[in-house]
């Protein structure tokens, strides 16, 4: 619920700019002072839970993190399972640059009027965010519980894959819509759900610790690398012409992400499996 309330935001607050956009004197570099507006709303919210104590730290909280058993694995086959799950996720934050700077050269070639490009573009993250809202409470729960983890995790590449096969084809703007829905609009959706999974069989302190890694420094630093290829394609060398060679690098990346989502799969597999009885206790007892 808390992921479909971001991802609703998201759809209102596109929907807004759009508005504003068409139906008032505003122009796109006004919505930078709705959105200042916006995030001063968030300030006053957060200061008034502060205030009313939502934010204080309990005496001894960090205490009670628990600490749960690693069945089947060795020290080295957990660092694996951490490493296969930052591989995984780190890959998306490699490709979305790519994505996003093919999209975004497609929208300029289309709407080239400023007005219309920005109203265009907020009234599609609006559709995006409302495809999003409509996986995570529709699709996600049935893949999740009828296929498994593992099909929530290949939703995302797969889609990616398939759609920059039809962009390749037929790039226009619809073709480039689909493969950006296909990268955010399941990246913010199922994959989110499928990725927290991830992470259940985990001993909470090592989980916190690996995302704060993952979501700090290894999403910034994969998104760097992501826009150091495109200025390597496009810029610095005379490597792509045209866009051709990016959707060869999303196809390429799409591939190891899914090869590592297999690998991890099994590692996964291995930890969610039930534990004998006799596992863990002392000999005189089994």
């Amino acid at each position: 619920m808390i992921g479909t309330g971001g991802l609703l935001g998201g759809m209102t607050g596109s929907a807004l700019g759009a508005a504003l956009i068409h139906y008032t004197p505003l122009q796109t570099p006004d919505l930078l002072l709705v959105g200042a507006g916006i995030i001063g709303l968030i300030f006053a919210i957060t200061l008034l839970l502060s205030r009313r104590g939502y934010y204080r730290q309990m005496q001894g909280a960090a205490d009670r993190i628990s600490h749960t058993a690693w069945p089947y694995q060795s020290s080295s086959n957990r660092r694996r399972y951490l490493l296969l799950i930052a591989g995984a996720l780190l890959m998306a934050q490699l490709v979305s640059p790519l994505v996003e700077f093919q999209f975004m050269r497609i929208v300029e070639v289309s709407f080239p009027e400023r007005e219309a490009r920005t109203a265009s573009l907020a009234l599609f993250f609006s559709v995006l965010s409302g495809f999003s809202i409509f996986v995570n409470l529709l699709i996600t729960p049935l893949i999740l519980n009828r296929l498994g983890v593992l099909a929530g995790l290949l939703a995302q590449p797969l889609m990616l894959a398939a759609s920059t096969l039809g962009f390749m084809a037929q790039g226009g703007f619809i073709s480039a819509a689909v493969m950006k829905i296909g990268d955010r609009g399941l990246s913010y959706s199922i994959t989110r759900s499928a990725r927290e999974l991830l992470y259940i069989p985990v001993d909470q302190l090592v989980m916190y610790q690996a995302k704060a890694w993952i979501d700090m420094f290894g999403y910034r630093s994969f998104k760097v690398v992501g826009a150091a290829i495109i200025l390597v394609l496009t810029q610095w060398t005379t490597l792509a012409q045209d866009l051709l060679s990016l959707n060869w690098v999303i196809l390429i990346s799409c591939g190891i992400w899914m090869l590592l989502l297999v690998a991890l799969h099994r590692h996964y597999e291995m930890l969610v499996r039930p534990v004998p009885a006799s596992v863990g206790q002392p000999a005189a007892m089994r």
